[in-house]
């Protein structure tokens, strides 16, 4: 989500992104050391993080700035902050000022400060755990604890999202499942393996196949399946990425589990 500030050739831009990661134990620990991985983006140069992460309105806010000129595209950054709510979720948000807005950086630097002070936990809170209709669609899925869902919408198709809420730091990944009349190409290897599985009530195959280990890293884990809909000739394309055995078999189990009533948009 973006939120855009004008006055006259001045703009300040908050960037806010879910991370779909939680922090179950020391926060600023954590919160610290991902930011010090922020650090090799060679546009983001050194940064700087506050030595404690501090309480606004019953949030945990972590903030960093750069200590030089941090200059992304055509957006030069000012400060950013990780968030904790309360039911140990982190979000993101960095703001950015264009050249002009660099002119006047107090006076960017005092609104930024403004902006996060207003900060208040939401009554909305990431779905895990049990069976679910995502929220303005008709998917229903089994959501296993600590994994959540969300759509993206197109101009012609839909993207449901099945993420993994990993402890901030670690890895983890992710499963797609894409509803229109232009899937992307078939991503799997000629070697890939077939696998039989049951989707949206259709027999289908997935096809498996894996990453080697590359040095200090694990085996990747790849899967992807086509559903033809009859209704419409849409497709669904059914696909993901996991870093762990087990985070592979609850994204089969996630995928097998998901449906669309009888009549709905799918």
């Amino acid at each position: 989500m973006l939120v855009v500030i004008d006055s006259g050739p001045l703009r300040l831009v908050a960037f806010v992104s879910e991370m779909f990661c939680v922090s179950p134990v020391d926060f600023t620990q954590l919160g610290t050391a991902y930011i010090k991985g922020l650090e090799q983006n060679p546009r983001l140069d050194r940064l700087s993080a506050a030595p404690n992460a501090t309480n606004v309105n019953g949030l945990e806010v972590l903030e960093y700035e750069p200590r030089a000129t941090a200059r992304i595209a055509d957006a030069n950054l000012v400060k950013g902050a990780l968030i904790r709510h309360p039911d140990g979720s982190v979000q993101s948000i960095a703001f950015f000022v264009n050249d002009s807005g660099l002119a006047d950086l107090p006076a960017a630097r005092q609104l930024v400060t403004d902006m996060i002070a207003s900060l208040k936990p939401g009554p909305r809170q990431l779905v895990t755990g049990a069976r679910v209709q995502l929220a303005g669609t008709s998917l229903n899925l089994d959501l296993p604890p600590d994994y959540t869902a969300y759509q993206q919408r197109g101009p012609d198709f839909d993207v449901y999202w099945i993420e993994h809420l990993v402890t901030l730091n670690q890895p983890a990944g992710r499963l797609g499942i894409y509803s229109g009349h232009h899937p992307r190409r078939p991503a799997h290897p000629a070697a890939a393996r077939p696998q039989r599985a049951v989707l949206f009530g259709v027999d289908v195959q997935w096809r498996v196949w894996e990453e080697p280990a590359t040095q200090g890293g694990a085996v990747v884990f790849h899967q992807e399946a086509f559903v033809p809909v009859p209704a419409g000739g849409l497709m669904r394309h059914v696909f993901f990425t996991a870093v762990t055995p087990a985070e592979r078999a609850a994204f089969e189990r996630i995928a097998e589990t998901a449906a669309f009533p009888p009549g709905s948009r799918p």
